[in-house]
């Protein structure tokens, strides 16, 4: 309880969300998340074994293209323990993915407090914590109505 309690605290809206270091064997990707160059970034913890997660993050894959239109990058960050199931669950996806297999021991969970799957934070490009989504839905409906409706990108 403890830790839920301090997810609140330190990864609440308005603060600055920590470096994630990338655990890839493609070194031509991004090493970190301060590495990316994006106006805002999804940051979605999950799991290939983690039911609502296969559904919600291929439902973020489909919703990619648009997000990605509008300066949002997504990055999925992955508790599978198993290289295999990771690169399974991910091999369609169009985003940045990455995968320590120390499932919730790795630093990158244990940085932004993580306790349940899926996990979603919006950051801007200072890594300041914007939203909390707390689902596809929800997250699309922001780019829809704050990206799209009220601050479009120039053409």
């Amino acid at each position: 309880l403890a830790k839920q309690l301090e997810t609140y605290r330190a990864m609440k809206k308005g603060n600055i969300a920590p470096d994630i270091v990338f655990h890839s064997d493609d070194k031509k990707g991004p090493q970190k998340l301060s590495d990316l160059n994006s106006q805002y970034t999804v940051v979605v913890f999950g799991a290939s074994w983690c039911h609502k997660c296969t559904e919600e993050i291929p439902a973020i894959a489909k919703k990619y293209t648009k997000w990605k239109e509008q300066g949002v990058e997504v990055v999925f960050v992955s508790l599978d323990e198993n290289k295999e199931s990771f690169q399974q669950f991910t091999k369609d996806f169009a985003f940045p993915s990455t995968c320590d297999y120390k499932k919730w021991e790795g630093e990158n969970v244990k940085n932004y407090y993580v306790f349940g799957t899926p996990t979603i934070f919006l950051l801007d490009n200072k890594r300041e914590i914007l939203l909390r989504p707390n689902s596809v839905q929800q997250m699309d409906t922001w780019v829809d109505w704050y990206l799209i409706q009220h601050n479009p990108l120039p053409k």
